[in-house]
């Protein structure tokens, strides 16, 4: 196994304290939660590599796009940017949920085919470490929990035979300003501030664990500034805000806090095949590294509603 220790450097940012900085790759940069994690990466000094798409949408990324460094996936292949860039670590965050009508190839090419090509070259190159943004649905609930579930086990066979270090964080739900509208809080937050009719929905028995988007951003560069500490080979780890709220309890928070006459329409949608109805993360690694959520739920409902109603009024 190569030695978990990165090659790192330290920057004076006080007369007292000092900051680890480090360079990363980053997939997944102009999605929700990656340019969350880019921002913070860059605020923190640290170095971020990112591969991006030909045409890829960096709206997300207009304040920082001049502090990253890019590179296409469609050039992935001929490129030598592991070794040229000197990657301490690699953050897969990039992910397709075939909501907008992506093939079955595309979803595949995205979830399973890309990160296992990087992995390869993470591999080849003894980079630390590399540490994969997983998801907490379960792998039989779709083609998109599935090839999730499908690189898992690649990552950790990897981790088993000491090619590389592989950390797997199990994501819970995610939230915060500038979701994709298909999602499913951006969805009811707009049918709550548009006041439509009836919102159709399932009975709301199921208990999910939600966690602002920049906790989870802080989360996961919390994980990668202590490695040290939580060891080589195969490591999983969860995050989220480690509090299962019951979503009909959720739902008519939203309610509430947009001011909605909407109707909702408890039990008017059957619960999926093996619907999980209990879903909460367990924090004892992270509090290990003395990490804990800072948002609370009311408060980053609350942003999220007022930064939604701000975008769809100047629509």
């Amino acid at each position: 196994m190569w030695p978990l220790r990165l090659k790192h450097s330290w920057a004076l940012i006080s007369d007292e304290y000092y900051i680890l900085m480090i360079t990363i790759l980053l997939t997944g940069a102009t999605g929700f939660l990656g340019s969350e994690i880019a921002k913070a990466l860059v605020k923190n000094g640290d170095r971020v590599v990112a591969i991006k798409r030909h045409s890829s949408n960096l709206h997300r990324l207009v304040d920082i796009a001049p502090n990253i460094i890019f590179y296409d996936v469609e050039d992935l292949e001929q490129s030598d940017l592991l070794q040229k860039e000197s990657i301490d670590a690699v953050l897969h965050a990039a992910t397709s949920y075939g909501r907008s009508g992506e093939s079955y190839e595309e979803i595949y090419a995205a979830n399973l085919k890309l990160p296992l090509q990087i992995l390869k070259m993470a591999s080849a190159a003894k980079v630390r470490v590399f540490m994969n943004v997983d998801t907490i649905i379960p792998s039989n609930t779709n083609l998109y929990s599935l090839s999730k579930r499908e690189f898992h086990s690649i990552g950790k066979q990897f981790a088993d035979q000491k090619f590389i270090n592989f950390i797997n964080v199990r994501l819970e739900h995610l939230y915060g300003p500038g979701d994709d509208a298909y999602k499913f809080v951006p969805w009811l937050i707009e049918g709550c501030l548009k006041n439509v009719s009836n919102i159709a929905l399932t009975a709301g028995e199921q208990l999910r664990d939600f966690i602002y988007v920049s906790d989870a951003a802080a989360g996961l560069i919390k994980i990668l500034k202590c490695l040290d500490e939580i060891g080589g080979g195969y490591q999983e780890i969860e995050l989220g805000n480690g509090n299962a709220i019951l979503m009909q309890k959720f739902i008519k928070l939203v309610h509430k806090l947009t001011g909605s006459t909407s109707k909702l329409g408890f039990g008017e949608i059957q619960y999926r095949n093996d619907e999980p109805m209990f879903s909460q993360a367990n924090l004892s690694r992270m509090t290990q590294l003395q990490w804990q959520p800072m948002m609370d739920l009311e408060r980053g409902l609350q942003i999220t509603i007022e930064s939604q109603s701000q975008k769809e009024c100047s629509i």
